[in-house]
């Protein structure tokens, strides 16, 4: 029943007739559901207008034209192919907007970050000379400095 669902959105966004097609032929032919939905050939032929029905071609007109009008009211109510592709270009903007913002690299003057470096001239561990290391991760605004007494000394 999902699987239904998931292709019945998938039919009503894609504004694409060969894709709606092929998603139609592909769900119906592998989903028992859907299949036993379908009409059975006397069923669809009884709702067309056979040849023998028509006397002359002047009783035509007046059995199409009632449907023709009902068919295009319901035309005018569902929605222009180009809202389609409007819609599916406005997402499809929106996903690579998220994505670049998601993987968007540092923020800020790279250079002016490098050039204020820190610096230790000097440093005591309990009147004892130490040993700093500096660590500065590249995409992180943080500094890390670790002091050990230096073995040097002792």
């Amino acid at each position: 029943m999902l699987r239904c669902r998931m292709v019945d959105l998938l039919i009503r966004i894609l504004p694409v007739k060969t894709w709606q097609d092929l998603l139609i032929r592909r769900h119906v032919t592998g989903c028992a559901a859907c299949t036993a939905k379908l009409a059975a050939r006397e069923e669809a032929i009884a709702v067309l207008v056979q040849e023998r029905d028509l006397v002359s071609v002047r009783d035509l007109w007046p059995a199409v034209s009632p449907r023709l009008r009902s068919g295009s009211a319901a035309r005018a109510e569902a929605p222009n192919t180009m809202w389609r592709w409007a819609a599916v270009a406005a997402g499809l903007a929106a996903v690579l907007a998220t994505s670049l913002w998601l993987h968007r690299g540092p923020v800020g003057d790279v250079s002016a970050d490098l050039s204020r470096k820190l610096q230790i001239d000097y440093i005591r561990i309990g009147d004892e000379p130490a040993r700093a290391y500096v660590f500065q991760p590249q995409d992180v605004n943080m500094t890390l400095v670790w002091v050990e007494k230096d073995s040097e000394g002792e």
